[in-house]
């Protein structure tokens, strides 16, 4: 996300909403990095379709998963510019909202 607000110029209402990966190691979390793991990256069904392709011809297991799952985490961004302010609430938690004054 941090990629899509600073470098990208997205505004956080579309930069906490894109598409995210993840990696999976199946049994737990904590066994991503595990030698015996057999890891795979799980992608947001609302990512980029190019993302697939890529990730395999990288020898990377892909599974594409549905949309704005909560297993790819919650972020929430403010933005402080100058007299401004914008920010945005992840839309995956079952609750959450931005607001200001």
């Amino acid at each position: 996300m941090i990629a899509r607000l600073l470098h990208g110029g997205e505004d956080p209402g579309r930069a906490v909403a894109s598409g995210r990966w993840i990696l999976d190691a199946g049994l737990s979390g904590f066994a991503t990095w595990s030698p015996a793991s057999e890891g795979r990256v799980l992608v947001e069904g609302h990512a980029p379709a190019g993302w697939e392709p890529g990730l395999a011809e990288r020898g990377h297991p892909v599974l594409r998963t549905a949309p704005f799952g909560h297993q790819y985490g919650h972020a929430h961004v403010i933005l402080a510019g100058g007299d401004r302010l914008a920010g945005a609430s992840d839309p995956r938690p079952r609750s959450g909202a931005a607001s200001g004054y």
